[in-house]
């Protein structure tokens, strides 16, 4: 015969001092969100579909990408640029306000789902997760460009000359976009599962505003692409070009696919919650 012995061990770890004080202030002002889930950030079904747009958008990305290297012809008059590059008006919109298109299309989808949260499952969504992941491949893309132009410069100063070397080690613009498609990307994951969760359920014009958000999300995503295209085929060479894409491909877009279908949510809130962590240790 055998017996089911169970064994609980509660242990609460807290901070002394000013880190007390500073964990109390945190935990009063940014609490916890309720129900916080703890296992993977997306269902079986939505991991499939994940996989399906991550590697339909993955591939746009790359076959645009790679025609405008192939076919790379620079003009160092710029008169060839300014009669071919179609999208230059979003690209002056890409350089302003870029940045913030993946953080507003999360916004949309918090309001939507404050407004059906039993549908939209709100308690059940990794805000926090969202964030702090946005936020993270912003300040990582900053970080790295600022790198970047600090060792340009530095190796032309020991060049001894500014012609010396290329302008660029890589296409910063064409990295700015790695970063923007990988949160688009995630975007788009999410607000494919939400379109699914509520079919037949929200009314029509809150499912409508949800499909809209996901079109434009989509056609942000496109024109991203598009404007990318330009880029290598007039403005950087093919080997700064290359270098982006890898860089892109290692710090943004690999890590973000990764986090949707292999991720856990509710990691990260757990850092504000201070119930104690409860082990479960089953014996038979």
């Amino acid at each position: 015969m055998s017996a089911s012995v169970r064994q609980r061990q509660s242990q609460s770890v807290r901070p002394q001092g000013t880190a007390s004080k500073v964990a109390d202030y945190i935990k009063e002002e940014f609490p916890a969100p309720r129900g916080q889930p703890t296992g993977l950030m997306l269902r079986k079904e939505d991991r499939k579909l994940a996989a399906i747009i991550l590697s339909i958008g993955q591939a746009v990305w790359f076959v645009v990408i790679s025609i405008g290297i192939i076919y790379y012809s620079g003009d160092p008059t710029g008169a060839e640029k300014h009669a071919f590059h179609s999208l230059v008006w979003f690209d002056h919109m890409l350089r302003t306000v870029g940045p913030m298109f993946p953080f507003m299309l999360l916004a949309t989808r918090y309001k939507l789902a404050t407004l059906a949260p039993e549908i939209l499952a709100f308690e059940q969504q990794p805000w926090v997760e969202q964030i702090v992941v946005y936020i993270g491949l912003t300040i990582t893309r900053l970080a790295i460009y600022f790198i970047h132009r600090l060792g340009i410069f530095y190796f032309l100063a020991e060049a001894g000359a500014v012609s010396a070397l290329p302008a660029h080690l890589m296409s910063d613009h064409v990295f700015l976009g790695s970063a923007l498609v990988s949160m688009l990307s995630s975007e788009a994951v999410l607000l494919a599962k939400d379109i699914r969760r509520s079919a037949q359920r929200l009314n029509p014009a809150a499912q409508g505003v949800l499909v809209a958000t996901f079109l434009s999300c989509s056609l942000v995503f496109c024109l991203i692409t598009g404007d990318m295209y330009y880029t290598c085929r007039f403005y950087h060479a093919p080997i700064q070009n290359f270098w982006a894409v890898i860089m892109g491909l290692v710090v943004f877009q690999l890590p973000v696919s990764w986090w949707l279908i292999r991720g856990r949510s509710g990691q990260v809130a757990s850092l504000w919650t201070s119930r104690p962590v409860t082990q479960e240790v089953e014996m038979s």
